[in-house]
């Protein structure tokens, strides 16, 4: 089981270009978004992943687009106060438009593919302190804008549709996880509901 603190929060990054956060308190009474103005942010951009960080209960943001490009490969936390940029030694390469899950079951975030000028089709893991890229011989082939959540029970993520290469939208079911021993994605049957 994951235990959140109290001081849970749940994150949005304003796409204008005065880099404030917009915070909304999770079970302290009423709902609804409250202006956050910390005194170091990233970058303001568009395209941007963030998932929550199991291992340090933190929102994780990776890359996107800041304003006046190019594609960044930045990774930032943010502690429900201050955001702080990290210096991994290994990171995915700078995109936008990736897809962010976390998977609970491993205590780690998930970021597939993206866009940095080509389409890319790769798969790299966060485990709160580094970023490792996977070897994935079988993955989605529908690189831009898929749609990415933790899986039912935490036990894995699940991706669905997207955009390919030549701006079709497709309607494909992935999910990744343990396969006897290896970490690759599985295919689901072309569409919801996956069966699991």
């Amino acid at each position: 089981d994951l235990v959140l603190p109290d001081a849970c929060y749940l994150e949005r990054l304003d796409p204008s270009p005065n880099n404030h956060i917009h915070h909304f308190p999770v079970g302290m009474g009423e709902w609804g978004w409250q202006i956050r103005q910390p005194a170091v942010s990233p970058l303001a951009r568009m395209g941007h992943a963030m998932a929550l960080d199991p291992t340090s209960i933190q929102v994780l943001l990776f890359g996107g687009m800041p304003l006046g490009g190019p594609v960044a490969g930045d990774t930032w936390t943010w502690d429900g106060t201050t955001w702080s940029q990290l210096a991994p030694l290994h990171a995915p390469s700078p995109r936008m438009d990736a897809a962010i899950a976390t998977d609970l079951l491993r205590g780690r975030i998930v970021v597939y593919g993206g866009y940095d000028g080509t389409d890319l089709v790769d798969t790299a893991e966060w485990n709160g302190s580094d970023w490792r890229l996977l070897v994935t011989p079988v993955h989605p082939a529908v690189p831009v804008l898929p749609a990415m959540a933790t899986g039912p029970g935490g036990r894995h993520v699940v991706l669905f549709g997207g955009e390919d290469d030549v701006g079709l939208a497709h309607a494909e079911t992935w999910w990744h996880g343990q396969l006897a021993g290896t970490r690759t994605f599985g295919s689901g049957c072309g569409s919801p509901p996956l069966a699991l």
